[in-house]
């Protein structure tokens, strides 16, 4: 019988583990045949992976747009102004100065205190710029007394050092001292009740302790009352006998200021914040002789800081849209070839680029002179498209007119009627801006209100005049009204504080204007929002992917029915030539007996 030698590199390890061996009878690797034969059927999944590869860098690069564009919307959130209470606008922040003089009363060659010596001054967004006078007469106190003498403090109960036991009244809270308290137990207990009272042991040595109380507030209201006093309040040393404090440490007093010439203004605190509207007055000390000035300003550095974010933010997202569309090597390959970005020819990643310029270049109609773009204040367009500062021009802009510069980044809105202010606004609400670029007015008019004061019925027009109630361009519900599709004030939302059961009100003028700011973070927050571009964009892509993957499964799924069935011909055919072979060799040898019995 004749030797054979095993093939090793016929062998391959199945997907179960086992070792299987190709062509053991044939000599042929009819496994390796397979393989290329499901490869050369597999293209098909594979030109669909790769297209889920290709799907799979957008996804990322929508991701990495996202973020980009969160940035840039959270840049412009102070800067877009807004209407509702709770918006954050930078052009409404202030910051106080302040300087001291000596009063008219103060004697010749009096040197006046530091004014934060005496004053600390925060102004919030309410506080009007513009200047103010102090003078701090008196500081607030909290009451303070202290009781008689006590040889000891826990050792000894009060009952045995000779004092009254009984109940009093301390700040309309009832304290009782019981036969077995010690001078420790009153101060718990006094401690504990709601008498808005601190009370302390304060020991001059070991046979002599004080009892001290201090209101927890400061000024006359915050005062320590015994309601008169009692046996027990005497015995202790609170009261004198006849009702009054005996003995007093520090006496309970308003804060006494002097504003803006108002003289005697008094507070039960040192922090005095309803005085001056928007503006938080801490006292430190008191100087009759010193008069300080305050200076209500706008805070410049503020604006700056956020107009300066701003343009770091708009930079950022065109650098990311140049990129994508620049063609450069992306990968650490050394040998690879230089290719667009994977959005480079994305309608969306276009259409924000497109929209990006034009907003960058709106011109704010109804400005000022010089104050109608961002080029305008100094916020120029340099080389590819990105934002720069000219510092020089835009600070004296900012300087000379804070308020234009606001109006080419923010919502503006004026109205003709007090009663009527704007409440909100969306993207859609656009000026009314006739065909010369002039900002015009719309007209509310109003048919009424009902006895509850609510709005009856209320229309918008583009025209004095022309408003007909009831032609479905504003809808209303209680006092506020709402622009409709039916006018390019779609969106626009105004309230009437009229009075209850008025009659029909015509032609309330509504003027506004949407600043550069305003309009970007209206576009970005609806491109971001949730049923926004972006998102759809992302979820078609997934949704593609998930129909790629099933497309590879099912390919994966049929090639796999397809090898086994190849497989088990190829075990067959070997075991057939293996039966042949074993044939032959049975064969060759009956001869060869033969021919040698012969």
């Amino acid at each position: 019988m004749t030797d054979s030698l095993l093939n090793t590199s016929f062998a391959n390890t199945t997907d179960s583990g086992n070792l299987q061996f190709s062509g053991l009878s044939s000599n042929i690797d009819w496994q390796s045949t397979v393989d290329a034969i499901m490869a050369a059927k597999r293209i098909p999944a594979t030109q669909v992976e790769d297209k889920i590869a290709v799907n799979d860098t957008k996804l990322t690069a929508y991701s990495d747009l996202s973020l980009i564009a969160d940035n840039l919307k959270t840049s412009l959130d102070q800067l877009r102004g807004g209407v509702s209470f709770f918006a954050e606008d930078v052009f409404d922040t202030k910051q106080a100065f302040t300087t001291s003089s000596a009063a008219a009363t103060a004697p010749g060659g009096y040197t006046p205190v530091a004014p934060d010596s005496l004053v600390g001054v925060l102004a919030g967004d309410e506080a009007a710029v513009g200047s103010h006078r102090l003078t701090v007469h008196q500081l607030a106190q909290a009451h303070q007394i202290r009781s008689d003498s006590f040889t000891d403090t826990n050792a000894t109960t009060l009952a045995s050092q000779g004092f009254a036991v009984g109940s009093f009244t301390l700040n309309g809270e009832s304290i009782t001292v019981d036969g077995d308290d010690t001078l420790g137990d009153l101060q718990d207990k006094i401690n504990a009740s709601n008498a808005g009272v601190n009370a302390s042991v304060v020991s001059v040595s070991p046979t002599e302790h004080y009892l001290v109380m201090a209101a927890e507030d400061t000024g006359t209201v915050a005062a320590l009352d015994f309601a008169g006093g009692n046996a027990t309040t005497d015995s202790l040393g609170f009261t004198d006998g006849v009702g009054g404090i005996k003995t007093e440490l520090t006496a309970a007093q308003n804060s006494i200021i002097d504003v803006d010439g108002i003289t005697g203004i008094t507070r039960s605190t040192n922090t005095v914040d309803d005085v001056l509207e928007g503006i938080t007055l801490d006292l430190f000390g008191a100087e009759p002789d010193t008069e300080i000035n305050i200076e209500i300003e706008q805070d410049l550095t503020q604006i700056q800081s956020s107009v300066q974010g701003f343009v770091d933010a708009y930079n950022l997202m065109k650098e990311f849209i140049l990129d994508q569309k620049t063609q450069r090597v992306r990968s650490d390959d050394p040998d690879a070839e230089s290719e667009f970005g994977s959005l480079a020819f994305d309608s969306t990643l276009r259409n924000i680029d497109r929209e990006l310029g034009e907003m960058i270049n709106t011109v704010i109609p109804g400005a000022d002179s010089g104050y109608a773009t961002l080029g305008q204040i100094g916020i120029e367009i340099g080389s590819n498209f990105m934002l720069e500062i000219k510092q020089d021009k835009f600070n004296d802009a900012l300087v000379n007119n804070t308020d234009g510069v606001r109006k080419v980044f923010a919502f503006d809105a004026t109205t003709s009627d007090s009663r009527v202010s704007v409440v909100g606004f969306n993207q859609n609400a656009q000026p009314n801006v006739d065909g010369s670029g002039n900002l015009q007015p719309y007209y509310l008019d109003i048919s009424g209100t009902d006895a509850s004061g609510n709005v009856i019925q209320a229309s918008i027009s583009e025209t004095a005049g022309g408003g007909v109630i009831g032609d479905g361009s504003a809808t209303q519900s209680s006092q506020v009204i709402t622009a409709t599709d039916n006018t390019a004030a779609n969106g626009l939302q105004l309230f009437f504080n009229g009075d209850p059961s008025l009659g029909p009100i015509d032609d309330i003028e509504v003027t506004f204007t949407r600043g550069v700011a305003d309009q970007l973070f209206g576009y970005l927050e609806k491109l971001t929002a949730l049923d926004g571009q972006l998102t759809s964009d992302v979820s078609s892509i997934e949704q593609q992917n998930v129909d790629y993957q099933e497309r590879v499964t099912q390919i994966d799924t049929r090639l796999e029915v397809q090898r086994n069935s190849l497989t088990q011909q190829f075990i067959s055919m070997e075991t057939a030539l293996s039966q042949l072979n074993q044939l032959r060799d049975q064969l060759t040898e009956q001869l060869g007996a033969l021919n040698g019995n012969s």
